[in-house]
């Protein structure tokens, strides 16, 4: 059973008919918003969700922006983490996966930053860059295949788990990445300013999966999956 009908929702398909298993991909993704009826529309879905099938295994997207202490004190990261309470409080079988920024296909509309600087590429947009400002990315097809492995074998369940990539990426790096890509530049100032954090993946490290997330060239494989072709036509 899946709840949603998003990027995360569409890649998990095949659990669309599972009786056993419950995905809901329908929460709040984006960072930045302040929307409190967003919030609380998420909050009796979810709720709602929980109750109605206690027999589920659920599981739950949250979010690693809960280690960005530039944004603890955000409404984002506290609702998240609201959220996170209610599901441990009422599920008796649950995974918590909390994801960093995930890439998928750009031609269906999302908010995330690749996205956004993508766009101000093509749009010949000036925007302020963090000089200390990091992210961590992971294909939207690494969240599935993870996941999936954990659900079907039953790992680390009832705990809170990170699907992540090892590495963070500042933001000048994604700009020169996707400049390549575009061959184009992009106007920017560069403030001293930013946050970087770090995002512990020992969990899935120890998985018997084969991912590409460890590769140094990970994010720019992904970029180019995505972004090259768009740049073809």
């Amino acid at each position: 059973m899946i709840i949603g009908n998003g990027q995360i929702a569409n890649s998990f398909l095949p659990y669309k008919n599972d009786s056993k298993v419950l995905i809901f991909a329908s929460g709040v993704s984006n960072s930045q918003e302040s929307d409190s009826k967003k919030f609380t529309r998420e909050r009796t879905l979810l709720r709602d969700s929980i109750n109605d099938n206690k027999d589920k295994i659920f599981v739950y997207f949250s979010t690693c922006s809960v280690y960005d202490l530039s944004l603890k004190d955000s409404k984002y990261v506290k609702h998240k983490i609201e959220m996170e309470n209610l599901v441990v409080n009422n599920s008796h079988q649950f995974y918590i996966l909390r994801l960093p920024q995930v890439v998928g296909d750009p031609r269906i509309k999302n908010t995330n930053l690749v996205c956004f600087l993508f766009s101000s590429i093509l749009n010949n947009k000036k925007i302020d860059v963090y000089s200390k400002s990091t992210r961590n990315f992971i294909d939207l097809n690494n969240v599935f295949l993870v996941a999936d492995f954990l659900i079907q074998n039953k790992k680390y369940i009832n705990e809170i788990t990170n699907i992540a990539s090892p590495h963070n990426v500042s933001i000048r790096n994604i700009i020169q990445m996707l400049e390549e890509i575009t061959s184009l530049s992009l106007s920017y100032d560069l403030l001293d300013a930013g946050y970087s954090y770090e995002v512990n993946i020992d969990k899935i490290h120890s998985l018997d999966i084969d991912l590409d997330i460890f590769s140094s060239s990970y994010l720019k494989n992904i970029l180019k999956n995505y972004y090259l072709r768009l740049c073809a036509k």
